[in-house]
């Protein structure tokens, strides 16, 4: 069957007469134009319209029959005398055909330029969504063809394709942060539009379609993925943040580095991803309270454990309980004086081992205490570390207190060497 007779088939079914006057000049592999197919057809409202619009009645097929003669009723044939009687000729047949070719012509031209002005768009407005409407539904009216009704239908599709992503959109943004899983509904919303439109532009870009993908889709595309990463990572924050804030006092057993190293994380996610920074910064303040909190537990658990005096001890019990330079201090017999003491600095004392990592420690200790109450740690904690500063600076007054005693031991030692170095020393010169 002919595009012509094809055409008109889908016309005669759906009674879209109007659609008729753009084939007029078609013909048939047998000469036969759409006025010789409705007439033989008896369609005489569809034989009126081509008449209208400039179809020419005198035209004939290869059998040499006119339309009028392959009538199948006298209903058609009325109509094409009627024409015939009111001076319808192949002259202003013609005319009548190319003013309503150039209402066509002009009208495709209204489509063609209308979609490129709209697909080039970054922002649509309200107009613009009732021009496209107007358009396309003039098109099929007057029956425009079809490949300009499809590019326009396509373009009117994608236009309510991103309606529908902007509301999402919206909505997503007007509920951040996403931080439950209530809100969490608005962001599936939003994903299942971007995969849908996904899929729209991978189908678009594998078919023969005559509509490109749109810049206006491209760009809100784009903007959704980028809402949608900053939503998702609001709410993977909020998981760790909920879980975390929960917890009333740090210990190994609830939140450990690897917790913290979680919630750091999720913040430098959600700060790559423009997340909300109220949220981020509520984030991050959790984030510096556990550090410390943290810091301080672990601190205070590797205290270190230094022997301490033990009353009424006997001279043999100390020789096997305190160690050499890690218990006790010593002098420094490298100075090239000893065991004299140094001409300017006398006898340099050593502390032990124990008594230096004390002192550290509890430098390190009282700095950690202050830092934490700056940021509000936990108060039990916070008096757990101040109580073991208290019971290490009384450890430190006592290991001071025998430091001091074994400095001047020591002292006295030495300067007893150093007698009787002067004494060797007489005694050869003589």
């Amino acid at each position: 069957m002919s595009t012509c007779r094809l055409i008109l088939f889908y016309l005669f079914r759906n009674d879209k007469i109007d659609h008729c006057a753009y084939i007029i000049h078609e013909r048939d592999e047998l000469g036969n134009t759409p006025l010789h197919i409705a007439a033989s057809n008896g369609h005489d409202r569809v034989v009126q319209c081509l008449l209208d619009h400039g179809a020419n009645p005198f035209l004939k097929n290869v059998y040499d029959n006119t339309p009028l003669q392959v009538s199948k009723n006298e209903t058609c044939r009325q109509v094409i005398r009627k024409a015939a009687e009111y001076g319808v000729n192949e002259e202003n047949s013609a005319r009548m055909y190319q003013a309503h070719i150039g209402i066509y012509q002009e009208k495709i031209r209204d489509v063609e330029m209308t979609i490129q002005n709209i697909h080039s768009c970054e922002n649509l407005c309200q107009n613009d969504y009732e021009a496209m409407e107007r358009l396309v539904s003039e098109a099929k009216l007057i029956g425009l063809p079809h490949e300009t009704v499809q590019k326009g239908s396509m373009c009117l599709e994608w236009m309510y394709t991103r309606a529908s992503l902007v509301s999402a959109l919206e909505t997503t943004n007007h509920k951040s942060p996403i931080d439950n899983d209530q809100k969490l509904e608005c962001v599936n919303n939003l994903l299942n539009l971007i995969e849908e439109i996904e899929r729209k532009i991978k189908d678009t870009e594998n078919s023969q379609t005559l509509v490109k993908v749109p810049d206006f889709i491209t760009l809100i595309h784009q903007n959704a993925l980028l809402i949608y990463q900053k939503s998702m990572s609001e709410y993977e924050l909020s998981l760790v943040f909920n879980r975390l804030q929960s917890i009333q006092l740090v210990d190994a057993n609830h939140c450990d580095e690897a917790d913290v190293m979680k919630l750091q994380k999720a913040i430098e996610t959600s700060i790559a991803q423009n997340a909300d920074a109220s949220f981020v910064q509520l984030a991050s303040t959790l984030l510096d309270k556990l550090t410390r909190e943290l810091d301080l537990l672990v601190f205070l658990e590797d205290a270190p454990n230094v022997k301490l005096p033990v009353p009424d001890m006997t001279a043999k019990e100390a020789t096997s309980y305190w160690e050499p330079r890690k218990d006790i201090g010593y002098l420094d017999e490298n100075d090239g004086c000893y065991p004299l003491p140094h001409s300017e600095n006398g006898y340099v004392w050593i502390k032990s081992e124990c008594l230096q990592s004390l002192e550290s420690y509890l430098e390190l200790l009282n700095e950690k205490i202050q830092n934490a109450s700056q940021f509000g740690v936990n108060s039990k904690l916070l008096d757990s570390a101040k109580g073991a500063q208290t019971d290490k600076q009384n450890d430190l007054k006592l290991l001071l207190e025998k430091n001091e005693s074994d400095r001047l031991a020591a002292i006295t030692i030495a300067e007893k060497v150093a007698k009787k170095q002067k004494k060797k020393k007489k005694s050869v010169k003589l």
